[in-house]
């Protein structure tokens, strides 16, 4: 009896691995293209979770201010034209953590221009760093990358990569809004505006300042 032991010619042979080559890189492009989806939709859920804990940060920060706190906010030159600053005193509560849960000098909010021209938004406290006597500090020089500022300030980075950010403090004096803040009573509200990445609308929060009924030491 005759058997066709007849097997696949070298033309089916490279046809099929045509066809399976197509179908892997079909297979591996969509696995790309959900793996940069889930990528883009992790690091979207962390700026938020980013912006949303600093926002409410800043909430709870002016709604509590101590009596004797004082606020200020002038131009920084060095870091025009976005070098705002927003200069906390006499409140040892406010944006504590750590092994240091009272911070007797300043805390400040600041608008850090970055080397690629965005900018941040960062904090610096007195104690950031070791005092000269060696003890301990909230952040150890030893123990980060960071590099102090032309005033030896070193920064914590919150919310990094902005491309537009702005504070503003309302004047009842004016019934307006101004720039900075350098004298007179606290303001009863501050506005803070700033732009992500790839967005054409600001994010835009507006913080109610707790009422000081005797006026506020500075120093």
């Amino acid at each position: 009896m005759y058997i066709n032991r007849k097997g696949f010619s070298l033309f089916e042979v490279v046809i099929a691995m045509m066809v399976f080559a197509i179908i892997a890189v079909s297979v591996f492009g969509v696995i790309d293209v959900a793996m940069s989806a889930t990528n883009e939709l992790q690091s979207s859920q962390r700026v938020n979770r980013q912006v949303s804990g600093f926002i409410e940060l800043c909430r709870q920060t002016f709604a509590s201010l101590p009596q004797q706190a004082a606020i200020r906010s002038g131009p920084v030159e060095e870091n025009a034209p976005n070098g705002q600053e927003i200069v906390f005193n006499n409140a040892p509560l406010i944006f504590s953590w750590g092994g240091s849960a009272l911070n007797y000098g300043s805390a400040t909010i600041g608008v850090r221009a970055q080397e690629d021209g965005n900018f941040s938004l960062a904090i610096s406290r007195s104690d950031f760093v070791p005092p000269d006597d060696g003890g301990p500090g909230v952040i150890s020089v030893d123990d980060t990358t960071l590099e102090p500022d032309e005033q030896g300030r070193y920064w914590l980075v919150l919310i990094p990569d902005l491309q537009w950010v702005q504070w503003r403090f309302f004047d009842p004096g004016i019934d307006d809004w101004a720039d900075f803040w350098v004298r007179g009573p606290r303001p009863r509200i501050v506005e803070l505006q700033f732009l992500l990445p790839g967005d054409t609308v600001p994010i835009r929060a507006v913080f109610p300042v707790s009422i000081a009924t005797r006026p506020a030491v500075t120093r």
